[in-house]
Protein backbone atom coordinates (compact mmCIF):
# COMPACT_ATOMS: atom_id res chain seq x y z
CA UNK A 1 0.00 0.00 0.00
CA UNK A 2 1.38 3.30 -0.87
CA UNK A 3 1.97 5.44 1.62
CA UNK A 4 -0.73 7.99 1.95
CA UNK A 5 0.30 10.67 4.30
CA UNK A 6 4.00 11.90 3.17
CA UNK A 7 5.54 14.29 4.57
CA UNK A 8 4.52 16.95 2.08
CA UNK A 9 1.11 16.11 1.76
CA UNK A 10 -0.06 15.79 5.33
CA UNK A 11 1.61 19.41 5.37
CA UNK A 12 -0.28 20.66 2.87
CA UNK A 13 -3.16 19.28 4.33
CA UNK A 14 -2.41 20.91 7.61
CA UNK A 15 -2.40 24.36 5.88
CA UNK A 16 -5.73 23.50 3.97
CA UNK A 17 -7.30 23.52 7.46
CA UNK A 18 -5.83 25.91 8.87
CA UNK A 19 -6.99 28.16 5.65
CA UNK A 20 -10.46 26.93 6.09
CA UNK A 21 -10.82 27.52 9.93
CA UNK A 22 -9.38 30.87 9.36
CA UNK A 23 -11.98 31.92 6.70
CA UNK A 24 -14.98 30.32 8.82
CA UNK A 25 -14.03 32.32 11.37
CA UNK A 26 -13.48 35.78 9.09
CA UNK A 27 -16.60 35.08 7.76
CA UNK A 28 -18.67 34.19 11.04
CA UNK A 29 -18.88 37.89 12.04
CA UNK A 30 -21.12 40.04 11.55
CA UNK A 31 -22.06 41.01 8.24
CA UNK A 32 -21.64 44.93 6.76
CA UNK A 33 -24.23 45.94 4.75
CA UNK A 34 -23.77 45.62 0.93
CA UNK A 35 -23.28 47.75 -1.96
CA UNK A 36 -25.98 48.18 -4.48
CA UNK A 37 -24.62 45.89 -7.61
CA UNK A 38 -24.62 43.27 -4.58
CA UNK A 39 -28.23 43.61 -3.40
CA UNK A 40 -29.57 44.12 -6.92
CA UNK A 41 -27.92 40.62 -7.86
CA UNK A 42 -29.35 39.31 -3.92
CA UNK A 43 -32.76 40.86 -5.59
CA UNK A 44 -32.78 39.42 -8.89
CA UNK A 45 -31.46 35.72 -7.65
CA UNK A 46 -34.30 36.30 -4.90
CA UNK A 47 -37.31 36.53 -7.65
CA UNK A 48 -36.15 34.26 -10.00
CA UNK A 49 -36.01 31.81 -6.70
CA UNK A 50 -39.55 32.93 -5.67
CA UNK A 51 -40.80 32.17 -9.43
CA UNK A 52 -39.71 28.90 -9.06
CA UNK A 53 -40.42 27.97 -5.66
CA UNK A 54 -44.22 28.84 -5.75
CA UNK A 55 -45.24 26.60 -8.73
CA UNK A 56 -43.12 23.95 -6.87
CA UNK A 57 -44.77 24.13 -3.77
CA UNK A 58 -47.96 24.20 -5.34
CA UNK A 59 -47.17 20.94 -7.45
CA UNK A 60 -45.67 19.57 -3.43
CA UNK A 61 -49.24 20.59 -2.14
CA UNK A 62 -50.99 19.02 -4.61
CA UNK A 63 -49.38 15.92 -4.10
CA UNK A 64 -49.76 15.85 -0.50
CA UNK A 65 -53.66 16.83 -1.16
CA UNK A 66 -53.94 13.64 -3.16
CA UNK A 67 -52.61 11.68 -0.87
CA UNK A 68 -54.64 12.73 1.90
CA UNK A 69 -57.76 12.65 -0.16
CA UNK A 70 -56.81 8.96 -0.56
CA UNK A 71 -56.34 8.28 3.07
CA UNK A 72 -59.65 10.36 3.61
CA UNK A 73 -61.69 7.94 0.63
CA UNK A 74 -60.08 4.68 2.75
CA UNK A 75 -61.00 5.93 5.80
CA UNK A 76 -65.10 6.63 4.72
CA UNK A 77 -64.89 3.41 3.01
CA UNK A 78 -63.96 1.36 6.21
CA UNK A 79 -66.31 4.14 8.53
CA UNK A 80 -69.31 2.90 5.50
CA UNK A 81 -68.45 -1.14 6.00
CA UNK A 82 -68.71 -0.42 10.01
CA UNK A 83 -71.94 1.67 9.49
CA UNK A 84 -73.47 -1.60 7.25
CA UNK A 85 -71.96 -4.03 9.94
CA UNK A 86 -73.71 -1.68 12.46
CA UNK A 87 -77.42 -1.82 10.82
CA UNK A 88 -77.26 -5.49 10.51
CA UNK A 89 -76.37 -6.13 13.64
CA UNK A 90 -79.06 -3.74 14.95
CA UNK A 91 -81.60 -5.51 12.88
CA UNK A 92 -80.38 -8.86 14.61
CA UNK A 93 -80.96 -7.12 18.07
CA UNK A 94 -84.49 -5.91 17.39
CA UNK A 95 -85.33 -9.42 15.80
CA UNK A 96 -83.74 -11.35 19.00
CA UNK A 97 -85.62 -8.43 21.18
CA UNK A 98 -88.93 -9.55 19.62
CA UNK A 99 -88.29 -13.35 19.68
CA UNK A 100 -87.02 -12.81 23.30
CA UNK A 101 -90.71 -10.74 24.39
CA UNK A 102 -92.60 -13.32 22.34
CA UNK A 103 -90.56 -16.77 24.33
CA UNK A 104 -91.51 -14.58 27.83
CA UNK A 105 -95.36 -14.00 26.67
CA UNK A 106 -94.78 -18.01 25.98
CA UNK A 107 -93.33 -18.62 29.27
CA UNK A 108 -96.32 -16.44 30.77
CA UNK A 109 -98.71 -18.62 29.83
CA UNK A 110 -97.54 -21.20 32.06
CA UNK A 111 -98.60 -19.25 34.57
CA UNK A 112 -102.75 -19.00 33.26
CA UNK A 113 -102.42 -22.88 33.13
CA UNK A 114 -102.37 -23.13 36.56
CA UNK A 115 -105.59 -25.17 36.93
CA UNK A 116 -104.75 -27.51 34.42
CA UNK A 117 -101.82 -30.66 35.43
CA UNK A 118 -99.22 -30.10 32.73
CA UNK A 119 -96.99 -33.12 31.78
CA UNK A 120 -94.17 -32.98 29.44
CA UNK A 121 -94.32 -35.51 26.27
CA UNK A 122 -92.10 -36.40 23.38
CA UNK A 123 -93.38 -36.80 19.51
CA UNK A 124 -92.87 -40.28 19.32
CA UNK A 125 -94.58 -40.39 15.73
CA UNK A 126 -96.25 -38.54 12.84
CA UNK A 127 -98.69 -39.00 10.21
CA UNK A 128 -97.53 -38.61 6.68
CA UNK A 129 -100.80 -37.80 5.99
CA UNK A 130 -101.02 -34.17 4.27
CA UNK A 131 -104.75 -33.72 4.78
CA UNK A 132 -104.67 -34.95 8.48
CA UNK A 133 -101.47 -33.94 10.73
CA UNK A 134 -101.83 -36.52 13.82
CA UNK A 135 -99.03 -36.45 15.95
CA UNK A 136 -98.16 -39.67 18.83
CA UNK A 137 -96.73 -38.78 22.03
CA UNK A 138 -95.43 -40.98 24.84
CA UNK A 139 -97.53 -39.49 27.12
CA UNK A 140 -101.41 -40.27 27.19
CA UNK A 141 -104.43 -42.39 28.62
CA UNK A 142 -102.76 -44.79 29.71
CA UNK A 143 -100.08 -42.97 31.84
CA UNK A 144 -103.24 -41.03 33.89
CA UNK A 145 -104.38 -44.91 34.21
CA UNK A 146 -101.42 -45.70 35.94
CA UNK A 147 -100.63 -42.73 38.06
CA UNK A 148 -104.52 -43.81 39.72
CA UNK A 149 -103.78 -47.78 39.28
CA UNK A 150 -101.17 -49.96 40.39
CA UNK A 151 -98.48 -50.96 37.90
CA UNK A 152 -99.85 -54.77 38.52
CA UNK A 153 -102.91 -53.56 36.94
CA UNK A 154 -101.96 -52.11 34.08
CA UNK A 155 -102.53 -53.15 30.98
CA UNK A 156 -99.56 -53.98 28.30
Amino acid sequence: MPDLFTSKRLILLLLGLMLFSALIGLTSGERKPTGWPVALVQDGVALFQSWFHKPARVVAGFFQDLREWKMLYDENQALKANLDQYARMSAELARLREENQRLRAMLDLRSTLDTFRLHAAEVIARSPDQWNQVLVINKGARDAFAQIWPSSRRRG
